[in-house]
């Protein structure tokens, strides 16, 4: 669009005012427009006539005309708004200027759960970057793919990037340059609020699973995070699927408590001691990798967006450390009134392979006063937790 300069009476200046896309344009590309000695300006004949319809003269692009003067934009480019897309894990910021999409550091921005930093960090969640990526080209809009890492551990936090009332933003001047070379305005103090949020409504589902025997631990990978404080053990279901009809043998736990394991879409569910024990009596289940398989019925766990986790067919461990622990002989209780000598011990262990002779002393140190029990004349059984 062109104007006169209302100031020159004689019609010798004519103002253009660029379009946004033209604007946009000049800015993102380094190339030229960003100096004098950058700018050239060349047009065909006839795009101008004076008040005689005389046509003016040719600029012709192999003798354009120099530039005048080139004066920068020193106005530091300003954040209007932002989107964050929980589904795709893109974080897209819109800027009142051109911004320089490769001098992007993703790790000057914050996410925070309230509008206004708090004085206590108790009082509120959040959460810096450590990187991300853009393919965007020069402009007003820089769409960031968030790391897999950061990625996870916003979805670690329960309270914090789950809808448009805990979303705003804080971030220095250094995040980003525009195209004059001038950091953006920061936001440090008061947040901005997320515009557009999309939540995540993907469902989950189990990648593989391993069982450490000697831990008591089953771990299951998942293909995201979990929130472990919804976990149903009931849906889980350890099978032996190399056996006979004969011998099958399964087990649905009763407890456990789940933990984040080495990776934020890692569950690792320590066994409770009653589960433990009542698998080790199953000499036909999970011993080993070849009989230890594993079903995990849906909505066992929900994701940390509530979305449930797709049921998982009965599959057999990728992974099976054995138990090597030794048992141990933790308390004695004699009861002359039943006749009962109870042994309490670390585990379950195999009451007919008890040795057949224990003694009894009358202290700690050997003494000559011990007594000897036959346990081939003894009945042996294992009550319920021991």
């Amino acid at each position: 669009m062109a104007s006169f300069d209302v100031s020159d009476n004689l019609r010798l200046n004519i103002l253009i005012q660029l379009s946004a896309n033209d604007l946009q344009a000049i800015q993102g590309d380094d190339t030229f427009g960003t100096s004098v000695i950058t700018t050239f300006l060349s047009s065909l004949g006839g795009s101008f006539l004076d008040y005689s319809s005389n046509l003016l003269t040719t600029i012709s692009p192999t003798a354009p005309l120099q530039l005048l003067d080139h004066i920068i934009d020193s106005s530091p480019a300003v954040l209007y708004s932002f989107s964050l897309d929980m589904n795709s894990g893109y974080l897209t910021l819109t800027f009142s200027d051109v911004v320089i999409a490769s001098s992007l550091n993703a790790n000057r921005l914050t996410l925070i759960s309230t509008f206004v930093v708090a004085d206590s960090a108790t009082e509120q969640l959040m959460y810096t970057l450590t990187g991300g990526s853009t393919s965007s080209s020069n402009g007003y809009l820089i769409a960031i793919r968030l790391t897999s890492y950061d990625f996870n551990q916003l979805n670690l936090k329960y309270d914090l990037a789950t809808g448009v009332n805990n979303t705003f933003l804080l971030m220095s001047a250094e995040i980003i340059r525009d195209s004059s070379n001038v950091g953006i305005t920061a936001i440090l103090q008061a947040g901005l609020q997320v515009t557009a949020f999309t939540s995540d409504s993907v469902r989950p589902s189990v990648i593989a699973f391993s069982f450490t025997l000697e831990l008591g631990i089953i771990s299951i990978f998942f293909t995201e995070v979990m929130d472990i404080r919804t976990l149903i053990p009931s849906g889980l279901v350890l099978y032996n699927m190399n056996s006979t009809d004969e011998t099958l043998s399964s087990f649905v736990l009763t407890g456990g408590t789940p933990i984040i394991g080495t990776q934020p879409t890692y569950v690792n569910i320590s066994l409770s001691s009653f589960d433990l024990n009542a698998i080790k009596q199953q000499t036909f289940l999970s011993t080993l990798i070849v009989n230890t398989f594993l079903s995990v019925s849906e909505g066992t766990f929900l994701d940390t967006a509530g979305n449930p986790v797709f049921a998982f067919a009965i599959s057999q461990a990728s992974g099976f450390d054995v138990d090597f622990t030794v048992p141990k002989l933790d308390d004695i209780i004699l009861d002359l009134n039943t006749g009962f000598l109870v042994l309490e011990f670390s585990e379950a262990v195999i009451p007919d392979n008890i040795t057949d002779y224990i003694s009894i002393q009358n202290t700690e140190n050997i003494t000559n006063d011990t007594f000897t029990i036959d346990l081939s004349d003894s009945i042996v059984t294992s009550p319920e937790g021991s």
